[in-house]
């Protein structure tokens, strides 16, 4: 006997590092927070890609992920994210289906409740596909002359 194995290719992840560091305004005197990500730019090519952000060094301890919006043509792209319970890896699902640029708005929070928001931006671009190119599928809905077995 045969074993016969589906192979399925894993969902494409990429993952995203950000830094998050507070320092004093010099002009209002009030901490901030200066925020860089890792790639800058993110280009999602396959659909079903995850996107997956983490809080790394020399972010300090206390700053966390609190939420996420996304404005763009279709916003839905992007599902809900799942927040680890450190608040430290937000996840979230690309559809890739439409070519589009999404704005992402990322706030955080720290450990003295000060929050705040980020906004980068990832470019869907489904590119071409397979099904693009394939003919489309015939059906035949009658049987062939002399092949019906009703008559």
């Amino acid at each position: 006997m045969t074993k016969i194995q589906n192979q399925t290719e894993a969902a494409p992840v990429i993952q995203i590092q950000v830094v998050a560091v507070p320092s004093i305004d010099p002009a209002t005197q009030k901490m901030k927070y200066t925020t860089t990500f890792t790639p800058p730019e993110v280009t999602v090519t396959a659909t079903d890609t995850i996107l997956s952000y983490e809080l790394v060094s020399p972010t300090p301890a206390g700053v966390q992920f609190k939420s996420l919006k996304v404005k763009g043509k279709v916003p839905e792209q992007i599902s809900h994210p799942t927040i680890s319970q450190s608040g430290k890896l937000m996840v979230v699902t690309d559809s890739n289906t439409v070519k589009e640029v999404l704005n992402l708005t990322i706030r955080f929070k720290d450990s003295d409740a000060l929050e705040f928001d980020v906004d980068p931006e990832v470019a869907n671009d489904p590119g071409h596909s397979y099904l693009d190119s394939a003919p489309i599928a015939m059906v035949m809905l009658e049987p062939e002359q002399g092949n019906d077995p009703g008559h």
